[in-house]
């Protein structure tokens, strides 16, 4: 799901809703394994520190290239690393 507001004027979380989904902001992953059926993520909420174990078909991992649902995940990265550098100013 792409985020793009000023076009639809849906927040992602009701539009993930909508289609049977749970979209969630604010939290960390603390754990994730996999079984033939889906996933299961144990998951912190940053402003409450409540931990919370949920289940899911699918987990998408947009956390970066040292992802680290993709190393829970057990996906590795291929390839040529430190290929750019950024300086914000």
């Amino acid at each position: 799901m792409q985020h793009r507001p000023a076009r639809s004027g849906t927040h992602p979380a009701a539009a993930g809703e909508r289609h049977g989904a749970s979209i969630r902001f604010g939290t960390k992953l603390l754990e994730l394994t996999q079984d033939d059926a889906g996933a299961t993520a144990v998951i912190r909420d940053r402003a409450s520190r409540e931990a919370a174990t949920v289940r899911a078909t699918y987990v998408i991992g947009a956390d970066g290239g040292r992802s680290f649902v993709g190393q829970q995940a057990g996906i590795g990265m291929e390839g040529e690393t430190g290929l750019g550098y950024a300086l914000n100013v």
